[in-house]
């Protein structure tokens, strides 16, 4: 039983770090095929859509398969953290999910924006765009380096609820944007790049559950206002 716990958070692991990296592709993918007007990056952001759903489905399934029972024959000094991954991982998983359908929701609209006549993506949404892709990088390093601080820092970000409610007041008011679908579509461009801000909040706190254990999270604050 004890050989079994072991592989089976072995594996866990494994594929929490497979999925993460193929979330981390397609928010890339996603964001630059807004930012460069690119239908080819946008394309790209369901590749592995079918490997990612596999993923989740055996992450979800060891979780589940993971008894109290098995976690308590696990030895270390980080036996702790050991018995807190696997929920620390459905809720990554999870999150990581969410993640993907929302950046192939972004792709979806950039392509029919793209239809349109093309113009340069609105600045305030550009910036939202940069960070998001910065934080959620930093999540995946926090993952596969098992560094609690690369999560806090992504908590302790401030700017992106700031930078998501300015963007959306600028693309309301900027009247050189207002034709009817564009606008909407970069409306629901910002929407799901907010959905992928909450995730990464998410994400960096499962994270920091797992490594540092049930705490209050000074930068709770910002999560709610997304």
């Amino acid at each position: 039983m004890y050989k079994d716990a072991q592989k089976r958070i072995q594996d866990l692991r494994l594929h929490l770090l497979d999925m993460s990296k193929l979330s981390q592709r397609a928010v890339d993918y996603a964001i630059k095929g807004y930012k460069l007007g690119s239908p080819e990056f946008c394309r790209y952001v369901r590749r592995g859509d079918r490997e990612l759903r596999e993923l989740h489905r055996r992450i979800t399934e060891i979780c589940r398969q993971l008894s109290m029972k098995e976690l308590a024959l696990l030895e270390g000094p980080d036996l702790a953290s050991v018995a807190r991954f696997p929920v620390s991982a459905l809720r990554i998983s999870n999150a990581l999910q969410a993640t993907c359908t929302a950046a192939a929701e972004i792709a979806h609209h950039t392509m029919l924006l793209l239809e349109d006549v093309r113009r340069p993506g609105a600045a305030a949404l550009e910036k939202v765009c940069y960070l998001i892709n910065r934080l959620m990088c930093l999540c995946i390093v926090a993952l596969f380096k098992k560094n609690g601080q690369h999560a806090e820092a992504v908590l302790l970000n401030h700017d992106l609820p700031r930078l998501l409610e300015q963007a959306s007041h600028d693309l309301r008011n900027d009247t050189t944007r207002q034709t009817a679908i564009p606008a909407a579509l970069e409306l629901a461009i910002a929407n799901s790049l907010k959905q992928i801000a909450r995730q990464t909040y998410e994400i960096a706190e499962a994270i920091v559950f797992w490594l540092e254990g049930p705490r209050l999270v000074v930068a709770s604050g910002a999560r709610v206002s997304l």
